[in-house]
């Protein structure tokens, strides 16, 4: 028997999981490492020649679910049997609940195609909606495990050291091997531009990391060392640039809108200060990146640059050609299944069937109809609703990763928007890690403070 790849994985899955099973805890950080090294490589952008490893992907050609997804509700099952029940702790996971409603509809929906014997790789394929549900289980892990004064510092550290050697190796690259090998622009586009990451995803941690880090620069500047506050400082700068040299449109307008947050969010005269510097950088990259990138394309010079491939002959923003084609051609197919949708398997017609589109509140509308997009807008209200109404009950020393969590939000709403979030696993794993992260902040900082003396402040460091 040959031992390829994926034997090689099963293997050494089995192997470790009596380990695993004794320390929840570790099997999701080594989980959660995978998610944060290995980026969305799906072919697109890389060069015929080069060879590269899609962890996402693995196993499907002998599995009807990627290995990563078995492993995905391997730590969510083990979570609930082996560790310690924290969830009972989030009581305001209002969010988490609707997820368990669009995630059972999705279920009920799967069992409604089998039944009528629709092809079961559609059903369960990425582009079904299914990332949806994989969401709300690491969600629901994270709330379990995580949910505890002594975890949730840990759980940070993890995701700090993570990210930022991931940035280093991105810089490195970037400097002295070429940039990312999956490079659409220059490889496909014919665009000479080098990128730190194409993948979305590296710039979205870039700026969770990041914004804490800033966070914690503005509000504990007085109790850091000196040698905290050039770490946390050069962490920012590696953020910049990482999501700069990303030559992504939709991580350039993230940045903003993150960056806008951490101004508001800083006392008026700081968040000026703070305001200035920002608007600094963004001139930099309006004035310079973007026509690095965009200027070399010849349309563009008929209309914004940003906008140079959703506008029409005459410079106006049309979906009739360019990139929204889909959505119009989609939105026709909804309109004529708008309550039902086409179904976790169905597709719409663009030249041939086709699955997914840049859109993710139409995908939802697309794949579960309208009850589906109810539920799953439901659950952004609730999220909102917390945040809104917790955010003034933590200290703001203490509340870097409350904040973090929006951040990253905010950051993905260009993508959620004209991008393809809901098809790309990785994308959705984060979205429900930072989904998770305010809750986690609260929660424990509502604890933290129910045990302290009457006389100690609640916003210590």
């Amino acid at each position: 028997m040959e031992f390829n790849e994926f034997r090689i994985a099963v293997l050494a899955f089995l192997a470790l999981t009596p380990l695993l099973m004794l320390r929840p805890k570790l099997i999701f950080y080594v989980y959660l490492g995978l998610i944060v090294y290995f980026p969305n490589v799906l072919g697109f952008g890389v060069s015929s020649n080069v060879k590269y490893l899609s962890l996402y992907g693995a196993g499907t050609g002998m599995l009807l679910l990627p290995l990563v997804n078995i492993y995905l509700y391997s730590i969510f099952f083990l979570s609930v049997i082996f560790s310690r029940n924290h969830l009972g702790k989030v009581q305001h996971c209002s969010t988490l609940t609707w997820l368990w409603a669009l995630s059972a509809f999705y279920l009920i929906y799967a069992f409604v195609g089998v039944a009528i014997n629709a092809p079961l790789e559609k059903i369960l394929g990425g582009h079904s909606t299914i990332n949806i549900l994989n969401m709300t289980l690491l969600m629901a892990t994270i709330l379990r495990v995580y949910a505890d004064e002594k975890e949730l510092p840990r759980l940070t550290h993890f995701l700090i050291f993570c990210v930022v050697t991931r940035d280093l190796f991105g810089l490195v690259r970037f400097a002295f091997w070429g940039g990312d090998i999956s490079n659409v622009y220059a490889n496909v586009e014919k665009i000479d531009v080098t990128l730190t990451f194409q993948d979305i995803n590296d710039s979205l941690l870039a700026c969770v990391v990041g914004f804490y880090c800033a966070w914690v620069l503005l509000f504990k500047w007085r109790l850091l060392s000196l040698r905290g506050r050039f770490g946390y400082a050069a962490i920012v700068a590696l953020t910049v640039f990482t999501i700069m040299f990303s030559f992504r449109r939709s991580a350039w307008i993230g940045l903003f809108l993150a960056g806008g947050l951490l101004v508001l969010r800083q006392p008026l005269k700081r968040g000026i200060q703070v305001g200035i510097l920002g608007g600094l950088v963004a001139t930099f990259i309006l004035t310079t990146l973007i026509t690095m990138r965009l200027g070399q394309y010849e349309q563009s010079r008929k209309g914004f640059l940003l906008l140079y491939d959703v506008t029409g002959q005459q410079g106006q923003v049309t979906a009739k050609e360019g990139r929204f084609t889909e959505l119009a051609v989609a939105l026709e197919t909804i309109k004529e299944n708008w309550l039902w949708g086409v179904g976790p398997w169905g597709h719409y017609d663009l030249g041939g069937p086709r699955d997914y589109m840049h859109g993710g509140l139409l995908q939802v509308w697309l794949k579960l109809g309208l009850i589906g997009l109810v539920l799953f807008l439901l659950s952004t209200l609730a999220w909102v609703a917390f945040y809104l109404g917790k955010r003034k009950s933590i200290a703001d020393q203490e509340r870097g990763l409350f904040e973090a969590g929006a951040a990253g939000l905010l950051f993905l709403l260009p993508t959620f928007a004209v991008g393809t979030p809901l098809v790309e696993f990785r994308t959705m794993q984060l979205m429900g890690l930072c989904l998770a992260l305010p809750y986690l902040a609260y929660t424990v900082e509502k604890a933290r403070n129910a045990t302290l003396p009457l006389s100690q402040p609640s916003g210590h460091p």
